[in-house]
């Protein structure tokens, strides 16, 4: 092959394997792919900054919320009264002021924590009162004489040595003493057959709770056990111990006293805290006037 030939089919093969067309082609696919990493890495980094700073928001009730709902009882057809207000109502943010409502004020106490958000269940209520029994198979209400008082009188015979005569003196005192009374009436479980003394209903009764969300709102039946169930404001419940053929439950007699807590201007709830209050600071008063134990000494002869 001459020369001149040789040096064509080179200059032809370079021409062909270097074109300008191949030189203009990008890679595409890498700075695509490089592309994405820089982007999910810096929304990597947005998401880690608001995961750091978010705070969620509280679950209510709040120590700022004030909530009433009003609570009633269904023995075997008889409604039962009122629970009396808490003994401890200082210290418990889910109370009753002894008007069918449950005052759910956690702020009012020193740990408002333990009763706010999940903790504001009709369970902590029955925890923090005494003498109140819940399951889902049991209800025990406390028994009105169970801090019921008796006076008690006595009197003694005192000898004065060298005296002619017997010196007799008499020594009153009173004390107040607590009866052992159980501390529920009635204790009752599923099974258990209503019997007259219970009401006027028949039959094996089990444990029913009725909810109603508001006032007006129509009542439910809730399944489960009732110390799991969520308190809200504005909501009635009743807790009855009924024949398995009942299949619902009067609403709480508390029903107005309810209505009129949760309007804006609604005042029955402070009403009933300083009733209270005062029957509170009238019991204390008459506890320090109580008279004590007193001894007369008789004269020597």
């Amino acid at each position: 092959m001459a020369r001149g030939s040789f040096s064509k089919t080179v200059a032809r093969a370079a021409a062909s394997g270097g074109s300008k067309g191949y030189k203009a082609q990008a890679p595409r696919g890498w700075y695509m792919m490089l592309s994405l990493i820089v982007i999910g890495g810096f929304a990597l980094i947005g998401y880690s900054r608001y995961e750091h700073n978010y705070v969620p928001p509280a679950v209510p009730p709040t120590a700022a919320d004030h909530w009433y709902a009003a609570l009633g009882f269904d023995v075997c057809g008889t409604v039962e009264p009122a629970l009396a207000a808490n003994p401890n109502i200082s210290s418990v943010g889910i109370r009753t002021f002894g008007n069918g409502i449950i005052d759910i004020d956690p702020g009012a106490v020193s740990k408002p924590s333990l009763f706010t958000g999940k903790h504001a269940t009709l369970g902590n209520f029955v925890a923090h009162y005494k003498g109140l029994v819940l399951s889902s198979s049991v209800l025990g209400l406390p028994n009105p004489a169970h801090a019921a008082s008796s006076s008690v009188t006595t009197t003694t015979s005192i000898k004065t040595p060298g005296a002619k005569k017997k010196a007799k003196t008499t020594s009153t005192s009173s004390t107040t003493t607590t009866t052992a009374a159980p501390l529920t009436k009635p204790l009752v479980a599923n099974g258990q057959t209503c019997t007259p003394s219970l009401g006027s209903e028949r039959g094996a009764g089990r444990l029913l709770t009725e909810v109603w969300a508001s006032p007006t709102a129509k009542g439910k039946i809730y399944k489960g056990n009732p110390n799991n169930l969520r308190l809200y404001n504005g909501q009635m419940i009743t807790l009855g111990f009924v024949p398995k053929t009942v299949t619902s439950l009067p609403e709480p007699n508390s029903r107005g006293t309810l209505i009129s807590d949760i309007q804006p201007n609604g005042s029955s709830g402070a009403a009933a805290q300083s009733k209270l209050k005062k029957a509170l600071e009238s019991t204390t008063t008459a506890a320090k006037s109580t008279s004590s134990v007193t001894k007369s000494k008789p004269k020597k002869g």
